[in-house]
Order: structure tokens, then sequence, then C-alpha cells
């Protein structure tokens, strides 16, 4: 079996291991803003970091992206006097991002406040959280020098410690405050994380060399200018996912947009934990095998099949247990989340297949085409919850997430096609093929079904989908038994 589908399952274990502890952290925020606040506080929480996240984006300047792309080729290279000017030069145009971010956030408020919620009620929290936008920042590029190194375990130990603090400390702000503790609970969180990754950036030896700002401005010239495109892309999307937000505050309410943000992030638990941790050591290494088009396609393609083998299994147990989860996350005045969710989980499927593709135009700096793909697929979703609004109400939401994925998808195997001659191989094509009927038919039973009849058939496909994915995971780690899959996981994260 290929070492490289190993050295992909070897990585997720790592931080798909950590990612489990720090969506625990995230339930129990979660759980306590739905408690202390409700729909209407879980869509005020939501609103915040969309708009303040944008003018984060845009004072970035791409360079998290392009940075985690130039360290990783350096180190690889084994050049480590570039490395250390690569690393120095990332670490003082950070901190110029930072305070550009607090800055503009500072300066935005007022507007972000009146286009957001139509009033100017919210101008002084935005402005207390520009300083959330400049621990971000800096967080954002300490991140991209841990990943770039491919420091997997440090990843992990640093998401694990950041979610942990952040939420001892930003609880009982809400408790106590409430409402008026929410600007506090999410400038705690930044400050936290900050804290964090600099702990675990810090760990990393570089050689003691001067690096002037005049060279901090040469060295960062490449990164800015590959950056720009990666900020109007991740710009795109950070917009489109702030007008949705808006949308559906002026078109339904604040609670709506609480309920919406629900199925949004319980549809993205679980494929967030696996996209993290594959994207985590993915990117670097696709970064290494950049313009060698047969590597770059056997590397996306494995990339695929083990996402899709990680993945479905919990998709399929989240579609079916998700009004469980609703009321375990949040609380029974959620409930409305669930049709939402119903499609966002086929769309979320869809993304698992489309992931791995987008990378390549960033680990081939086609900066260009990643820009343009962002910006025609969140305009296009904007499109589309606006008028799957007026047609369906809220659950249009999520049918236009799902028709968004379907566009998107087909549209990155097209360009993937024409820049490298891709293919999925007959392997892959089969696992889509067989998981897209599966989860066509557990949609179905769902519409169909009352609601624990339907959830009892789901989770049973579900356990099926769990077993065909062990034996496949089994074959590719060549074990023979699931004992055996337990302990080659925890040998490896020694």
């Amino acid at each position: 079996m290929s070492s490289s589908k190993k050295s992909i399952l070897s990585s997720t274990s790592i931080i798909g291991g950590s990612s489990v502890v720090v969506i625990f952290f995230q339930i129990i925020s979660s759980k306590a803003v739905a408690l202390f606040l409700g729909p209407s506080g879980t869509g005020l929480i939501g609103a915040l970091r969309s708009s303040t996240t944008m003018l984060q984006t845009v004072s970035s300047l791409g360079i998290n992206n392009s940075a985690v792309r130039d360290i990783s080729q350096a180190n690889a290279k084994n050049n480590t006097e570039q490395l250390s000017i690569t690393i120095k030069s990332l670490r003082k145009a950070v901190l110029f991002t930072g305070l550009l971010g607090l800055i503009l956030t500072f300066s935005f408020a007022g507007l972000l406040s009146q286009f957001t919620f139509e009033s100017q009620e919210y101008t002084i929290e935005i402005r207390i959280l520009s300083i959330a936008v400049f621990f971000n920042l800096i967080q954002g590029g300490q991140s991209a020098l841990i990943q770039g190194m491919r420091r997997i375990k440090d990843l992990a130990k640093m998401s694990i410690l950041s979610a942990l603090i952040g939420t001892l400390v930003s609880l009982p702000v809400l408790y106590v405050y409430e409402f008026d503790g929410v600007v506090y609970f999410l400038l705690s969180m930044s400050i936290g994380q900050y804290l964090v990754s600099l702990y675990y950036a810090r760990k990393i030896k570089i050689k003691d060399i001067k690096v002037s700002w005049l060279q901090v401005f040469k060295e960062s010239k490449a990164m800015i200018k590959l950056g720009f495109s990666f900020m109007g892309g991740s710009l795109a999307a950070v917009l489109g996912a702030y007008l949705v937000r808006v949308i559906i505050i002026r078109d339904l309410s604040l609670a709506d947009a609480g309920i919406y943000q629900a199925a949004y992030s319980i549809s993205g638990v679980y494929i967030g934990v696996i996209l993290q941790a594959m994207g985590k050591d993915f990117y670097p290494r696709l970064t290494e095998v950049a313009f060698k088009p047969k590597e770059e396609v056997k590397l996306i393609n494995e990339q695929t099949q083990v996402g899709m083998l990680l993945a479905a299994p919990g998709l399929m147990f989240t579609l079916a247990l998700a009004p469980l989860g609703i009321r375990l996350l949040y609380s029974a005045e959620y409930l409305e989340a669930y049709p939402v969710l119903q499609w966002m989980i086929l769309g979320i499927f869809l993304r698992t297949i489309s992931w791995p593709m987008g990378f390549l135009f960033v680990a081939r700096a086609k900066g260009e085409v990643f820009f343009w793909t962002e910006i025609i697929s969140w305009t296009l979703q904007v499109g589309l919850v606006f008028f799957g609004l007026k047609l369906f109400g809220l659950k249009g939401t999520g049918i236009g997430f799902f028709v968004l994925y379907i566009f998107y998808t087909s549209m990155m195997y097209t360009l993937m096609k024409r820049e490298n001659n891709f293919r999925w191989t007959n392997q892959v094509v089969k696992i889509i093929l067989g998981m897209s009927l599966l989860f066509s038919l557990a949609f179905v039973i769902l519409q169909f079904f009352d609601q624990l009849w339907g959830s009892i058939i789901v989770s049973f496909l579900g356990v099926g989908l769990s077993y065909l994915a062990y034996l496949e995971i089994a074959k590719i780690l060549e074990v023979k038994s699931f004992k055996q899959l337990v302990d080659l996981i925890k040998n490896r994260k020694k």
C-alpha cells in the first residue's frame, strides 16, 4: 500500500485526535451560549465574528497562506539561512498586519454596525474587537510558521490548549454579564489562542540573523504578491458568509440567524476535524511536489480517497442523530435548524470531494485561479441564499448550500483537468458513486419516515458505512484487526 496514504492517516490521527478534544470545548461554549443567551445570542456572536473577520482578512494581505508555502519549500531544501530570514520576516510582517487590522476595525466600526444590524448600537463592541483582530492576525502568522515546518504534534497540542484556555476564561464572562459579555467572550478567546501559539512558535530554533524592515519588505514582496490573491479569495469567502448572515437577519431575524449558525456549525463539526487534520499536512506536502503532475495527481487522489473514507461515516451519523445533537449542543429552541442541516450535510459530502482539488492552485502559486473560483462560488452562494429564503424560508439556505457544492465540485474538476490533466482513479470514482447513492437514500428516508424511525434507519446505514470504511483503512495500513489499528494509531501519536 502507498506510504503516502499511511502518512495521510498518521497526520490525520494526530490532528484529528486533538480536534475531538477541541470540539468538546466548543460544545461547552456553544451550550453555554445557548443556555445563557438563546438563538439571538448565537446570531449576535456569528454576526460580530463575520463583520470583524472581513476586515481581518483584508489586513492579513494573504501573508499567512503564502508563508506556509514559502516556509515549507525552504524547510524541504534544508536551507537554514533562508528559512531563518523567512521566519523573521514573517514575524515582523504579521506585526504590521496586526496593527493594520486594529486600525481598520476601529475606524470602520460604525459602518459595520450600521450595515450589519441597521443601527450604530454595536459600534463600541466592534471597536473593542479590534484588539481581538490584532491578536488573531499575529496568531495566524505563528500558526503558519508551525504548519510550514510540519510540526504536526505541536499543532495538535496548540489547538487543545487554545480551546481549553479560551473556554475557561470566556465562559465566566458570559455567565456574569450575559449579552453585555459577548464582546469580552470573543476577545478573551483571541488572546488565549495568541498566547498558546506564541509559546509553540518560539520553540522553533532559527539562526540569529538580523533582519531589517527593508529586508522584511523585500522578503515579504513575494508573499504579499501571492498573498493578495489569497486575500481576495478569502475575502470573498468571508464577505459571502457575512452577507448570508445579514440577509437572514434582515429578511427574518437575529434569532433565525442563530438557528442558521447552529445548522452550519453542527454540519461542519465532524468534517471540520477531518479536513483540518488532513490540511495541516496535505498543503505542505503538495507544495513540495508542485509542478510534478503525476505526483500531484497521485497525492490528490489519495487524499480524496482517505478523506471520503474518514468523513462519510461521521456525516451519516450527523444526518441521523442531528435532532439529538441539536438538543445536546444547543436547546430545543434550535430544532428548526434540522431541515437546513439535512441539505447542508449533502453539500458537506461534496466539499469532502472537492476540497483536495482546490489546494493545487495554492501549491502552484496560481493565486488568480484561487481568487476567481472563490469570487464565483461565493457570489453564487449569496444569490442562492437570497432566492432560497424567498422561495423556501430558512430551509432555502441549506438547499442553496447543496446546489453551490454541486457547481463548485464540477468547476474544480474541470479546472484541474486543464491544469495538470487530472483524473480521478477508478477506485475513487467507485467510492464517490457508492457514497453518493447512500447519502441520497438516507436523505429520502428522512423525508418519508417520522423523525425517530428515520434516525434509526439512517443510523444503521452509518454502521454499515463505518464497517466498509474500516475495511478499506485496514488495507491501507496493512492491519488485520481493529486492535492492531488502535495500537498503530496510539504508537504514531507518541
